[in-house]
């Protein structure tokens, strides 16, 4: 990424997150990414045991949330898979 100037009232995006002045929150692409992946995950018309998706998928939603844990997350906008 190319340095860039810009307001912190706008928010700054690094690592993931977005800086704003007084909050710290996910930055948008990497919630769609998450999404994306859990619905990667948790496909119906795979043929896998519920076991494995589970097994697969804990690790997934354990580390995004460890990582993200700092941010200001309220909720997501809209439905948390919609």
């Amino acid at each position: 990424m190319k340095t860039k100037l810009t307001n912190v009232n706008e928010g700054v995006a690094f690592l993931g997150f977005v800086i704003h002045s007084k909050t710290l929150g996910v930055n948008p692409k990497r919630i769609k990414r998450f999404k994306d992946k859990v619905r990667r995950i948790t496909r119906r018309n795979s043929g896998r045991k519920l076991e494995e998706v589970i097994k697969e998928l804990n690790p997934v939603l354990r580390g995004w949330m460890n990582y993200y844990l700092v941010a200001n997350i309220d909720r997501f906008t809209g439905s948390f898979m919609g």
